[in-house]
């Protein structure tokens, strides 16, 4: 998997930046090492060493991580991997349900190991994402993946982010062909941006992407603080932006990011009915 640069990793850059996961179990320390590199649009993680179930949270936390990137792909490669329990491996069947709500993109697994391919199919992880033997297979199939329809949109921390997060959804809504779901989409982009205003107040983004299924809402900050929904009194007047995002949305979350977060929701792209989740 060539093409590949050393150097810090950021958003949309090619790079490849060592990073090492540590757990314990019964007193032994052990390392599980993972190599970032990003090919193109395709983010490429290598997995090195023992991957025990104490470990697999962070290996979650280090994928989704990636996944608020919105790379085109992402392969995770596990020609390295060692493991016990082959239950640890139902990590990569729900990283693959979790990118398809959102961002909407495929994973891709590489094991050229036939022991390992032989667990993951008994895991039944093999159909919910691609197993592949070799890693120039898996970069074929992301490079033919379909890709989303995108829209990003760099705003400021000030009062009119919201309005201006309302009519480039409006628009992209209406150009997608997607007439039924502005006022839903709208709304969602509306809120999430004036959650991040009012409490990162940092830079942010507005990311929409339309997948043949999904219509991915998502806002970027650089505050690494989870949204966290509340459920004010009825005598309040604001806190309740995410509570409209939830009851609007088909799904919804706070992810986070390699230098913030990302707070993202999810709507039915081919429901004609206009129900909104």
């Amino acid at each position: 998997m060539g093409g590949e640069a050393r150097g810090t990793c950021e958003a949309g850059g090619p790079a490849t930046r060592p990073v090492r996961s540590w757990y314990t179990n019964g007193g032994i320390m052990n390392r599980l090492h993972s190599e970032i590199a990003s090919t193109g649009p395709v983010a490429v993680v290598r997995l090195d060493g023992p991957f025990e179930l104490l470990g697999a949270g962070a290996v979650w936390h280090l994928l989704v991580k990636l996944l608020a990137d919105q790379p085109d792909a992402l392969v995770v490669d596990l020609s390295a991997v060692t493991f016990d329990d082959p239950q640890v491996l139902l990590l990569f069947g729900a990283l693959a349900r979790r990118a398809g709500i959102w961002p909407g993109i495929p994973v891709i697994l590489v094991a050229p190991d036939p022991g390992q391919r032989t667990a993951l199919h008994r895991q039944a992880v093999d159909r919910q994402l691609a197993v592949c033997a070799e890693g120039g297979e898996a970069m074929v199939l992301a490079g033919s993946a379909p890709l989303p329809l995108r829209v990003r949109e760099a705003l400021l921390p000030e009062p009119g982010a919201a309005r201006h997060a309302r009519d480039i959804t409006t628009e992209a809504c209406v150009k997608w062909g997607l007439p039924q779901l502005v006022t839903g989409a709208s709304i969602i982009a509306s809120e999430l941006v004036t959650n991040a205003v009012q409490h990162a107040g940092t830079p942010l983004v507005l990311m929409l992407a339309r997948t043949s299924r999904y219509l991915h809402v998502a806002v970027r900050d650089n505050d690494p603080r989870p949204a966290v929904l509340r459920h004010p009194s009825l005598l309040a007047t604001a806190g309740r932006g995410l509570l409209i995002v939830q009851r609007t949305a088909l799904s919804w979350g706070s992810s986070p990011a390699q230098d913030g977060k990302v707070v993202w929701a999810t709507l039915v792209a081919d429901d004609r009915s206009g129900h909104l989740g």
